[in-house]
């Protein structure tokens, strides 16, 4: 007598299983990309804010050489002038004290 193999077949139940893992990744991914949304602007207000503090910086330093400058324009001008007067003075009436003033 002989004994044969008999395979039973049971239809497999199908489980909503890996829809449920993949829409649960999706969303994971979904939670993630929103979370780092506020870290992108975080950085870029950062970002922008480092930018601004240098060009205040800048431009501090800028006013400051512009009012040196300036300075050393007004000092010049009035040197000019006094030279202008002395020349005028020492042409009308050529002294030793004029002279003196120069050296």
């Amino acid at each position: 007598m002989q004994i044969g193999r008999v395979t039973l077949r049971f239809p497999r139940p199908r489980l909503p299983v890996p829809r449920l893992v993949r829409r649960v990744g999706r969303l994971r991914s979904r939670i993630i990309i929103l979370a780092l949304i506020p870290v992108i602007g975080f950085v870029a207000n950062g970002i922008t804010y480092i930018s601004g503090e240098d060009e205040v910086a800048r431009a501090f330093t800028t006013v400051d050489h512009s009012h040196e400058l300036a300075e050393a324009s007004r000092e010049f001008k009035i040197a000019i002038a006094v030279m202008r007067i002395a020349a005028k003075d020492f042409a009308v009436s050529a002294h030793g004290t004029l002279i003196d003033v120069f050296n």
